[in-house]
């Protein structure tokens, strides 16, 4: 599509032909081809994009007559009878997918220097062992879904603890954590521990065994969770990270030098900024790449639960009061069950879209979409302008939405623990990003909150490898999407390219020399 920075027919091979043939079926019997109805479904992906624009480029329609209800939309991409996909033009079209996939899966396989095939044969202790000896060496790129609050180790929240010694507030977080609609935010053995703290003392004014309950409130327990479990985390680390400035600025720098050990060149942090934090996140950025080596760049976060009104008067401050090269792009997310894509989103992305088209703007978008939630959340985040998607599990429920975002090449950032122990999937054997990757979508690795999550991109390595068929010529074409698919400007993705393409040399030529 026309109005987003990957929404070009170039790609679709079959379209151009398909566009001229079709106009003429009118005068025939003759039914669709699968093809043909495919070329349909994009044009109605088209228009439905062409009306969200049409309504925020109209200056003069008041903010909330903007908004494209549910119903009309649907009606919009709604196929006409003879343009409907039959249950048998829906599974050609998986086996169609199905066998890019094997024959993918194959190129790749001849194409892989490393084998990582015996490995998973091993012991288990010494398949744990060189797994992790490969993931803790080989090069990363970038990670392109990282927040930064969700992001703070233990170690590192319990010196920020210590140091700031902010007071706890324990009757106010019991009283916001307690049960909501059935979902737990914190369960009931946790909500009691809290009931048995004073209700506003110091942290360091706790006992030590209170002090490390505290610290280990920034973590997620064992297991699986709800979304709403999730979130509890963030009002814990909130009593450091939403105090000074002091604290934001350890928590990056200890990250950082996390990121860089592992082999990570780049960054992009979804982050809340405001126009008037620019200058320090800017003298933040500056201080990551010019001490660690780490290129960072921000996209400005967006609450989906938040009020329309409330978004739409943020992006228009933001359009008119940031400018920055480190400020790259915007970001949709929080939970997806009760907050769609269409009704969150039109707010954000409908007016940087126009902006975008009215040369007005330079913003780039991603989207949490598909995490969990409308099935219909990756379609939509993607018709209202997102070049990325953020987790987009439930794409692949739709084989339409999946092949158009293949065709597309529409770039995927995935977190293979964070889908895992927030119940995106119930097994990483069972998640679609080689699905994905294989079908012509640049799929990248992510850690999301790794903090909260306890993992690393070295983690996400090691659970790839471990436990699905992702082969050595896949990984390392992740490690290169990572990149190429960033918002960085150019002149940076070529400069961290060849530093790539550089450390991905050294690297085979010793692993050659080991074998």
């Amino acid at each position: 599509m026309r109005f987003t920075k990957k929404f070009t027919f170039a790609g679709i091979v079959f379209v151009s032909a398909l566009l001229a043939g079709c106009s003429s079926l009118s005068h025939n019997s003759s039914p669709l081809t699968l093809d043909e109805k495919l070329a349909k479904e994009y044009q109605r992906y088209e228009k439905a994009q062409q009306l969200v624009l049409a309504q925020y480029q109209n200056a003069e329609l008041p903010r909330e007559k903007k908004t494209i209800s549910r119903s009309h939309w649907e009606e919009i991409l709604a196929a006409q009878s003879d343009e409907a996909f039959t249950t048998a033009e829906l599974a050609e079209l998986r086996g169609r997918q199905e066998r890019r996939i094997e024959a993918s899966r194959k190129a790749a396989v001849k194409a892989s220097i490393i084998d990582f095939s015996p490995w998973r044969t091993l012991p288990t202790e010494k398949a744990h062992q060189k797994i992790r000896q490969f993931c803790e060496a080989v090069p990363k790129g970038g990670m392109l879904h990282v927040h930064p609050w969700g992001s703070l180790s233990a170690p590192t929240f319990k010196n920020l603890l210590a140091t700031s010694n902010p007071v706890i507030p324990a009757k106010t977080l019991h009283g916001n954590l307690s049960d909501t609609r059935g979902q737990a935010y914190l369960y009931p053995d946790e909500l009691a521990w809290l009931e048995t703290l004073p209700a506003e003392a110091r942290f360091r004014d706790l006992s030590e065994a209170d002090r490390a309950r505290v610290v280990q409130m920034g973590i997620l327990p064992a297991g699986t969770h709800s979304f709403e479990r999730f979130e509890a985390p963030f009002r814990f680390v909130a009593l450091v990270m939403a105090s000074d400035w002091h604290s934001i600025t350890v928590a990056y720098e200890d990250f950082a030098q996390r990121a860089v050990r592992a082999g990570v060149q780049y960054v992009e942090f979804t982050e809340s900024i405001s126009p008037e934090d620019v200058p320090r996140y800017e003298r933040l950025a500056a201080k990551l790449v010019a001490e660690y080596g780490l290129v960072v760049r921000f996209n400005v976060a967006f609450f989906r639960t938040h009020n329309p009104a409330s978004q739409h008067l943020a992006v228009k401050n933001m359009l008119n009061k940031m400018e920055s090269p480190i400020i790259t792009g915007i970001d949709l997310l929080a939970n997806e069950m009760h907050a769609p894509a269409l009704e969150t989103g039109q707010a954000v992305y409908g007016p940087v879209m126009a902006a975008n088209v009215e040369k007005k703007g330079r913003w780039h978008r991603t989207m949490h979409a598909g995490e969990h939630g409308d099935a219909r959340n990756p379609r939509d985040a993607l018709l209202l302008g997102a070049e990325r998607l953020g987790h987009g599990v439930r794409l692949a429920e739709n084989p339409v939405v999946m092949q158009y975002a293949a065709d597309q090449h529409v770039p995927i950032e995935i977190n293979l623990t964070s889908n895992l122990k927030l119940r995106a999937i119930e097994d990483i054997r069972a998640h679609p990003y080689l699905t994905y990757l294989r079908l012509g979508m640049p799929v990248s690795l992510s850690t999301d909150d790794e903090g909260i999550f306890e993992t690393d991109i070295n983690g996400e390595c090691e659970l790839a490898v471990a436990k699905t068929d992702v082969t050595y010529h896949e990984y390392k074409q992740m490690a290169f999407n990572s990149i190429q698919t960033s918002f960085a400007s150019d002149d940076i993705k070529r400069q961290l390219l060849e530093e790539l393409r550089q450390r991905f040399d050294r690297f085979e030529q010793k692993q050659k020399s080991v074998q």
